[in-house]
């Protein structure tokens, strides 16, 4: 059984979908609910992992606009140089 369903960031609609779900059939429901389960999962670890990202681009650009230099920025980010320029370059920042 192939389930595909296009869903918005509604809260309201997510819940009702998962309504309708908890009262199909046992196999069918927990089959459902296991991957929808496991979509919530990935789709909380990618906003987490896009979180840490901007918060180091964030820091990177904040320590060039006080001064720092690159060395020290790359070696604090844990990132190249090359990186670091980049991200600098991409974001307007100015050293």
């Amino acid at each position: 059984m192939v389930f595909v369903y296009k869903i918005s960031n509604n809260d309201s609609k997510i819940t009702k979908i998962v309504d309708l779900i908890k009262d199909l059939p046992d196999p069918i429901n927990n089959e459902l609910m296991s991957t929808y389960e496991m979509i919530k999962a990935e789709g909380k670890a990618e906003g987490k992992a896009e979180g840490k990202v901007e918060a180091k681009v964030e820091m990177i650009l904040a320590m060039s606009k006080d001064g720092f230099d690159i060395a020290t920025i790359a070696k604090i980010a844990k990132m190249s140089h090359d990186q670091i320029n980049n991200i600098i370059d991409s974001k307007g920042a100015t050293q």
